[in-house]
């Protein structure tokens, strides 16, 4: 050690080019670094969600759950399959083996996904959703008022998706909600009987006859010529004249058994903003990609889009996943300057020397440099976690320093001459340095190796305080050192600010010494008395997966009994929508009620989200905690509603881990229906009473009711009826 002091400070150069290629390293990690709320979440599970309108749970279990459940089991790796299947929707989340890749387990489900071709009902797409997908939805907006909902959508869809995608960063964009257009047949049965026609038959010429043939090529006078057959039915006179022939029937045109008009696409969920109906875009971005940089291009794009929509269309932001790590990044950073500022003004308190004070200052911006360069290296990223180990570090990192410089300055006050002082002084302590730092490395060194989901949020932590100690330590063994050795020696001052309060302080240790020296069975009770209460109160507070962030958001989740219908749905949620409104805290409210058929979204039709959006806590008057009060108490005077309070972010996080919307549910098994449900009221009465959980939703409380159309089969051969055409027929009649 002593020929490595010798050789740095010979070389000071060295030290210096180190010192600045640190620095540099640190400030591209800084300008480089993707910022996200969270760690990259790399959890293997995925869930798989395959919408079936106006399938009952029963059907959604026997045709849909249970088929894609046994397919998921036959993979290797997967540890637990679980599946939900409620009316129209089947969730069935996969959980791998950790180290399993989160691609990996895609591929993997996708490839048995495939097999299920020909076995899934006609229709049926299921779709793949990790927990990476829902997280990755960093900004939404609602659209409505001047125009109607299908030029919105049409709109939305067409234009503002290109441009948004256009936006570096982006993933994908959503659109949900408006109306799209689309040509109604109504088909009068009397009619179509007279006609001797079966719905079959419509269905069959409204496909067969509505298409585009691509026929070939031909070559003529130096030219090629593509043939293409054109039979796209592009208006409502296409379609009123088209033919449609039964077996040995002649053709009739369908306008003589049908009434043909414009109309929309049936839509079995709501969307609505401000209370009225909108069109909602939700904009994803890439895994790698920085949240803020990517949120502030689409704020940029949708602020120039105003031509696109016409006069009077208000946009509003509901959600902005940027607002959340920029204000979480300030409070942090104010924490770190002022976490230095105190170090520095404390130290200098107690040394009374502003050189020796400034050297020591000088390395905490150099210790998180270099740990900001090899967060970069490491691929971490700024988010939360990170951050808050960087400010937790600041008070860490200056040990190292203070010490070796307390005792280098002690050796220059003896008479050595700076070199000797700088390598006497830092040889005496490096036994005592090394090993403080070590130990306190080691402290968090099992952050560091543990493996499954904590590690996810742990393990950046665990690296990020390491390395900021071991930055430090690597400081007060070669900059610190160095520096003192270059700068002149000057008088002890015999009087200094925290001259007394140092005085103080080792009187009144000495007297503490000498009284546990005297009394050491009392002195091991009070230790051991402290240790159980500390272990006491770890049990005591209050635990969760992750640190509470104010995220300018509320996120309520509203359940009506199975079976309520989407009109009553939607008429409870107007109401909740104007109580949330009415708070001048809010800027905007969003609700979907329901799900659309193709997406991620898993409520059914009795139960809808809404995601009101605060403004900022500079200008809101509560905060989000009594915000959250305040509706709680409004929301509770509504009977036979169940009301879920989240706040986006978080719920995101606890409905992709566990595939409720809650972190945890209990799973009943069996094969008896009857007794399961039994079982359920029981588990509910058990939970209710704990006081530690709250809004507890039993799924088989109450049955969704079904119209069962049962068909007699001796009948339907008697008459020559195709039990086919009827089911087709009963389809037709319910969903168009």
């Amino acid at each position: 050690m002593k020929y490595f002091l010798q050789y740095t400070l010979k070389h000071p150069m060295l030290v210096i080019f180190a010192v600045v290629v640190v620095l540099l390293g640190g400030v591209y990690s800084v300008i480089n670094m993707p910022v996200n709320l969270f760690p990259n979440i790399e959890v293997p599970v995925v869930n798989i969600i395959t919408h079936y309108p106006a399938a009952s749970s029963q059907d959604i279990e026997l045709l849909v759950s249970r088929p894609v459940g046994e397919q998921m089991r036959a993979i290797a790796g997967v540890k637990r399959v679980a599946s939900t299947s409620i009316q129209g929707i089947s969730q069935v989340t996969v959980q791998f083996t950790w180290g399993t890749t989160v691609n990996d387990a895609r591929q993997a489900v996708q490839g048995r996904l495939s097999q299920l071709s020909g076995i899934l009902p006609s229709g049926v797409v299921p779709r793949l959703e990790s927990i990476g997908t829902t997280l990755q939805e960093v900004a939404g907006y609602v659209i409505y008022g001047a125009g109607d909902q299908v030029s919105l959508r049409t709109i939305a869809q067409h234009d503002l998706v290109g441009r948004l995608m256009e936006v570096s960063g982006v993933s994908f964009v959503q659109v949900l909600g408006g109306d799209r257009r689309a040509f109604n047949v109504k088909i009068r049965p009397e009619e179509l009987v007279g006609a001797n026609l079966t719905i079959n038959d419509i269905v069959s010429a409204l496909s067969k006859d509505n298409r585009i043939n691509i026929a070939g090529y031909i070559d003529r006078s130096s030219r090629e010529y593509l043939i293409r057959g054109n039979a796209l039915l592009e208006s409502l006179d296409d379609i009123r004249l088209l033919s449609v022939k039964g077996a040995g029937q002649n053709s009739i045109p369908l306008e003589s058994i049908a009434q043909v008009s414009d109309g929309i696409v049936p839509r079995h969920y709501v969307v609505q903003g401000d209370g009225v109906p909108a069109v909602a875009v939700v904009i994803h971005k890439q895994p790698t990609a920085n949240t803020i940089s990517v949120v502030e291009g689409v704020k940029k794009t949708m602020a120039d889009i105003g031509a696109l929509f016409p006069s009077g269309t208000k946009i509003k932001m509901y959600y902005d996943q940027s607002e959340i790590i920029s204000e979480a990044r300030v409070e942090i950073m104010h924490g770190l300057l002022i976490g230095m500022f105190l170090a520095v003004l404390v130290l200098y308190l107690f040394i009374g020397q502003l050189k020796p004070t400034l050297i020591v200052a000088f390395t905490i911006p150099v210790s998180l440099a270099g740990t900001l360069a090899v967060m970069g290296l490491l691929g971490l990223t700024f988010n939360v976690i990170t951050m808050s180990a960087l400010t937790l570090a600041i008070g860490m990192v200056v040990d190292d320093s203070i010490i070796v410089a307390e005792n280098i300055f002690r050796r220059r006050q003896q008479g050595f001459s700076e070199i000797e002082s700088s390598i006497q002084g830092t040889l005496e302590i490096v036994g005592p340095d090394v090993s403080g730092t070590f130990t306190t490395v080691s402290a968090f060194l099992p952050l560091i190796l543990i493996t499954g989901i904590a590690a996810v949020f742990l393990k950046p932590f665990g690296i990020t305080i390491s390395t900021a100690l071991l930055a430090s330590l690597l400081m007060s063994l070669t900059v610190v050192p160095m520096l003192f050795s270059r700068i002149l020696a000057q008088n002890n001052p015999t009087s200094f600010a925290g001259s007394k309060v140092i005085s103080t302080l080792n009187n009144i240790n000495g007297k503490i010494l000498k009284f546990s020296l005297g009394h050491r069975i009392i002195v091991l009770l009070i230790a051991l008395i402290i240790v159980c209460v500390s272990i006491g109160l770890i049990f005591l507070g209050k635990t969760t997966l992750l640190p509470p962030v104010d995220e300018g958001a509320i996120l309520i989740e509203y359940v009506t009994p199975p079976g309520t219908s989407l009109a009553e749905s939607n008429r409870i949620g107007g109401m909740l929508d104007k109580i949330a409104m009415a708070d001048p805290d809010v800027s905007c409210v969003y609700r979907r009620t329901g799900s659309p058929e193709v997406g991620y979204q898993v409520e059914g039709v009795n139960r809808g989200e809404i995601e009101i959006k605060l403004k900022s806590r500079q200008i809101r008057k509560h905060s989000v905690d009594e915000i959250m009060a305040s509706l709680r108490k409004s929301y509770s005077q509504l009977e036979g509603v169940v009301f879920l309070y989240h706040q986006p972010t978080q719920e995101k996080i606890d409905e992709s881990f566990s595939g409720l919307p809650a972190l945890f549910g209990v799973t009943i098994f069996g094969t008896d229906t009857e007794t399961l449900i039994s079982i359920g009221e029981k588990v509910e009465d058990i939970l209710v009473k704990d006081q530690a959980v709250n809004n507890v939703i039993n799924n088989t409380k109450i049955k969704s009711p079904v119209l069962d159309v049962n068909i007699d089969r001796i009948k339907a051969a008697q008459y020559g009826v195709d039990i086919g055409n009827v089911l087709n027929t009963v389809q037709a009649l319910g969903l168009g």
